[in-house]
């Protein structure tokens, strides 16, 4: 069980304005979960170029398109680009090689201190998992607060114990599988929503 804090125990699925990037639940603007975790985040990526990162993130995005319609079986091969294929072979190595049994994707979930938006939610082996994909050359350690975070909402939202994991894909068509387990990762957490709140409302 998540020691993640939701108010009343409430995971519903959020209003979400794709151009800001914000959720909203009720009317009610809700930060998500990547805002919550800027204190961590900054340290790591806070003195790169903005465009650099601007660059990546939208990197990032389209191969999340990519591997997205392939799971929901919409792709048109015609329109992914060179630079991101190896990212995608990769992803589909991944499928291959553990065949997960694909429950959510892209599934957006809030409570009334934080959102996200959830990669995959799969069944390997007969177990549940909480996939975040990633194309960035390293995972950082803050990835299993991140993860922590959505494994707190998926429970709420639809019960079960779920195990999470960064699947990296790399620019030579490998994948790598990063599991976290670490309880300090819930803790963290709420510690930084902690901070968030206090730092919006002064209280």
């Amino acid at each position: 069980m998540s020691l993640i804090n939701i108010p009343g125990g409430n995971v519903l699925r959020p209003d979400f304005d794709e151009e800001h990037h914000r959720y909203t639940l009720n009317g009610q603007r809700i930060p998500s979960v990547t805002q919550i975790m800027r204190p961590l985040t900054n340290l790591v990526y806070g003195k790169i170029d903005p465009v650099v990162l601007k660059q990546a993130a939208d990197f990032g995005t389209a191969v999340h398109a990519c591997t997205e319609f392939l799971d929901r079986g919409e792709l048109d091969e015609s329109s992914v680009e060179e630079e991101w294929q190896p990212y995608l072979d990769a992803y589909v190595s991944w499928k291959e090689s553990v065949k997960p049994n694909i429950l959510n994707i892209e599934e957006r979930l809030a409570c009334f201190t934080f959102a996200g938006t959830i990669d995959r939610v799969v069944v390997i082996d007969g177990e549940l998992w909480i996939i975040d994909i990633k194309t960035t050359t390293e995972i950082h350690k803050h990835v299993g607060v991140q993860l922590a975070a959505y494994a707190a909402l998926a429970e709420k939202a639809f019960g079960g114990f779920y195990r999470r994991a960064a699947l990296q894909l790399k620019e030579d068509g490998s994948f790598k599988v990063q599991e976290f387990r670490s309880v300090k990762d819930e803790r963290c957490f709420n510690s930084l929503i902690f901070l968030h709140h206090w730092l919006e409302n002064g209280n």
